[in-house]
């Protein structure tokens, strides 16, 4: 990991996690609470979750999510409010969202299966796309609680479901394109709640 001094524009060496010659490959470098957070490799655990304050002393591993040298693969880091959700792989191979506010209690799993869109944030809401057996690929909302997190709508009816992708926010709405089954493809809008989720 690297930084670029904005004054003299000369490169320095933050640290160097993978050593012996392998490369981290730091990605997803996201910034949270005056702090970098990114997906970086380490031979003994794999690509997980770090952060850094821009000093070698200050670069941590965040959170193993996946003990073991495979890594869990954490990727579209997300803000939301005070903390940070982010896809990452289980031991079943399945890719799942999951919440942190950066404690040693570790992530929080939100939601399972969630590897179709990246998250987006909405005033107190994100937005995703999920998909279980009795729906197939649909679009979900939560308030970052396990208690809050919902289907926001069955658009599709059939197994495969609605594929929601491309969602974009203006003001409290979120809107998405998504595959209405016999109606076709089209784009909707949702304020948060199942009433309030309709085709354009």
């Amino acid at each position: 990991l690297w930084v670029v001094d904005a004054a003299s524009n000369t490169p320095r060496l933050v640290r160097d996690i993978a050593r012996d010659g392998a490369s981290s490959d730091p990605s997803e470098l996201t910034a949270w609470r005056g702090q970098l957070v990114f997906a970086a490799y380490e031979p003994t655990r794999g690509r997980e979750l770090w952060i850094t304050d821009g000093t070698d002393a200050g670069t941590l591993l965040l959170h193993d999510v996946l003990p073991g040298s495979a890594g869990s693969n954490p990727y579209w880091l997300t803000v939301f409010g005070d903390d940070l959700v982010f896809n990452a792989t289980d031991a079943q191979g399945v890719v799942d969202l999951y919440r942190t506010d950066g404690t040693a209690a570790g992530p929080k799993l939100l939601q399972a299966n969630t590897p179709y869109a990246r998250p987006t944030v909405s005033g107190n809401a994100l937005y995703f796309t999920s998909s279980d057996p009795a729906h197939g690929a649909e679009p979900w909302t939560s308030d970052g609680t396990a208690a809050g997190t919902k289907l926001l709508a069955d658009i599709n009816q059939d197994t495969p479901g609605s594929n929601p992708h491309e969602v974009v926010t203006w003001t409290d709405q979120a809107f998405f394109a998504a595959h209405a089954g016999l109606h076709g493809a089209g784009q909707w809008t949702t304020d948060g709640t199942p009433a309030g989720t309709s085709q354009l």
